[in-house]
């Protein structure tokens, strides 16, 4: 009876620990899914601080009432049968009530302190502010994310604003829209530390999930696919990158979480035979090898297949107009002057793909002006991609042609030869039809040491950007080169240097 007593009290505290711990452990990457795609902006550890102490309570009222039921058990001299059951039922009883208080206790935890006031304000520690502002686009919702410096940065005379477009490949919104956005902050941040407010604009925001991106590298990595486990994990990160809703959740269990957890248990039951049977264990372990090949497309193309009956793959030609946008970006600083603290002056800055868009927008606002006043002080162009064209290309470029033409096709719209001239800057330069630039305003074009850690192809394909600084300067721009940073992402540590000197010559 000792012993038996003994056994509730570890089977009852493991029953409460079980039962307070299940909501947390299901609702944290659930959570975590939700946060990542915006969908949330619950925080997500404020309740796990206070789970230990909790944890010991549930474990304490677990082993309780498991050995109260095995007490009066024996007391009431009930048969062994009656005494199992209700010990079953007890445990049963207390998993169900600790899992219903640590979901409500979970889900209690929004709303709490930690998150974001109600204009969407955030400050960071070193004072500079940034909010979300939202302005609509052709029907669209467009958010601009505004860097304020504390005081000005302790100057007194009043600053430039920056304008910067930023993008991530012209892509945005889910998990990578995500990525982009927090990465890209740093370059607002930068400019306000230096006193000088930023307002950023992402666009045109095309949704991985609405391009055939996925499908290309779906197809890169179909070697690994023979490699149980690891073709689940990338089948994983495929499907992560294409959840553009809620109901994706459901998609990604069924055709990812499940099928993986069989892969697994599979792998590992062959692993015995493989050993003992020979021939024949060898052929069933190469033929679930091979299997990957075939079964990771099909789960791709059958969740693919699910957003199209969803109805959240948009149509093709629902493109957004990236340079209205920019422009309605643009407007909104100049309408707000008194909230961006500047003194009327603005500075067009894009980085990676919004270098592209700015470079565009640039070439149309900053000719020699009319009336004698200038709408941009400065443009400073990052990393940008100058040349959509393909034409041209030859040698082993020339077979990189139709997967470029796919994309540039799919994220904005340019799928034909004379849609990309007309989308590339370096083209538009060489037009009879671009006026000539004022050269009051300076455009600085800056570059990493090693964009793409030195792919000599695919450096002078996407961030090639002499021809560009040659048709500026023919068009009378005043030209400025820099080097920032040792590669396209690592530059974002080199570029808060450029920043603080950009920034100081602004002033004087």
């Amino acid at each position: 009876k000792l012993f038996a007593a003994g056994l509730c009290i570890v089977v009852g505290t493991i029953v409460g620990i079980c039962g307070f711990l299940t909501p947390l452990v299901a609702g944290v990457p659930l959570r975590a899914c939700w946060r990542l795609l915006g969908w949330s902006k619950e925080p997500l550890l404020q309740e796990i601080w206070f789970a230990p102490r909790r944890l010991v309570f549930a474990a304490l009222l677990g082993a309780a009432s498991c050995t109260s039921c095995f007490v009066w058990g024996v007391w009431s001299g009930e048969s062994p049968r009656w005494r199992a059951i209700s010990l079953l039922a007890c445990n049963v009883l207390i998993f169900a009530i600790l899992s219903v208080y640590s979901f409500l206790r979970f889900k209690g935890s929004q709303g709490s302190s930690e998150e974001p006031e109600a204009n969407g304000t955030k400050k960071a520690s070193s004072g500079v502010t940034q909010s979300f502002q939202q302005i609509e686009v052709d029907g669209q919702e467009v958010t601009l994310r505004v860097f304020l410096p504390a005081e000005n940065g302790g100057k007194k005379q009043k600053p430039p604003a920056v304008v910067m477009v930023c993008g991530l490949l012209w892509l945005g919104e889910g998990l990578l829209g995500f990525i982009g956005l927090n990465f890209n902050d740093a370059f607002g941040y930068a400019f306000a530390r230096q006193g000088v407010p930023c307002v950023q604009i992402h666009t045109p925001q095309r949704h991985i999930a609405q391009t055939r991106v996925m499908e290309l590298a779906l197809a890169a990595c179909s070697p690994l696919y023979v490699v149980p486990g690891l073709r689940f994990l990338l089948l994983a990160s495929d499907i992560c990158m294409l959840l553009t809703s809620k109901m994706d959740l459901w998609l990604l269990l069924l055709a990812v979480v499940l099928p993986g957890i069989l892969d697994a248990v599979v792998a590992t039951s062959l692993a015995v035979p493989m050993l003992l049977l020979g021939p024949v264990g060898w052929f069933l372990s190469f033929a679930n090898m091979a299997a990957g090949l075939v079964i990771v497309p099909l789960l791709h193309c059958a969740v693919r297949l699910g957003q199209y009956m969803l109805g959240e793959l948009e149509d093709r030609s629902n493109y957004r107009n990236y340079l209205k946008e920019v422009e309605a970006a643009v407007t909104w600083a100049e309408k707000h002057q008194a909230l961006l603290g500047n003194d009327g002056r603005l500075v067009l800055c894009g980085y990676s793909s919004g270098g592209h868009v700015a470079s565009l927008y640039g070439l149309e606002q900053c000719v020699v002006p009319t009336n004698g006043k200038r709408r941009f002080e400065a443009v400073v162009l990052v990393s940008g991609i100058y040349d959509l064209r393909t034409e041209s290309w030859e040698g082993v470029k020339r077979f990189l042609a139709p997967i470029h033409n796919m994309l540039y096709g799919d994220i904005i719209a340019a799928d034909s030869d004379a849609k990309r001239a007309q989308a590339s800057p370096a083209a538009v330069l060489q037009t009879k039809q671009q006026k000539d630039l004022d050269p009051d305003c300076t455009w600085w074009v800056l570059n990493a040491k090693k964009e793409l850690m030195g792919l000599p192809i695919f450096e002078e394909i996407l961030f090639e950007s002499s021809t560009l600084v040659a048709g500026l300067k023919a068009k009378g721009a005043t030209v400025k080169r820099a080097e920032c940073g040792y590669n396209h992402w690592l530059l974002v540590f080199g570029f808060p240097s450029f920043a603080a000197s950009f920034c100081e010559g602004l002033s004087s």
